[in-house]
């Protein structure tokens, strides 16, 4: 369930960079029907600029990086879990008067990947 706290802090939230600190679920299940998304679970901790620190939960469906990765999942799914291992640094965005709400900024996740492998493409 997507709250609306967490579609407000997506779309007008402080862009910020975390750190994930729990990556120990690479995949972490497939669902009862064979046509559910695998899904990646991230622990993420952002330091906010008052010095105060806060950790997140989030969990990564392949179906939302397929719609924001359009026909190149094939090739973004796998740099995913990359960009996202233990001590990796992520965009995210937060409340800046509720540090406790705190989303990975996936669309922006997904654009680094992309632009990168264009990037590699090109070289």
């Amino acid at each position: 369930m997507f709250h609306r706290w967490r579609e407000r802090t997506l779309h007008e939230g402080v862009c910020g960079r975390g750190t994930v600190v729990d990556a120990s679920q690479e995949v972490l299940y497939m669902r009862m029907a064979p046509t559910e998304p695998f899904e990646y679970e991230r622990t993420i901790q952002v330091k906010f600029p008052d010095g105060s620190t806060s950790e997140a939960l989030e969990s990564i469906p392949l179906h939302r990086v397929q719609q924001l990765a359009d026909r190149r999942t094939i090739d973004c799914w796998p740099q995913l879990a990359e960009r996202t291992k233990l001590g990796a640094t992520v965009p995210v965005r937060y409340d800046e008067w509720d540090h406790s709400h705190i989303v990975l900024d996936l669309p922006a996740l997904i654009e680094e990947i992309l632009s990168s492998l264009d990037g590699s493409a090109n070289a």
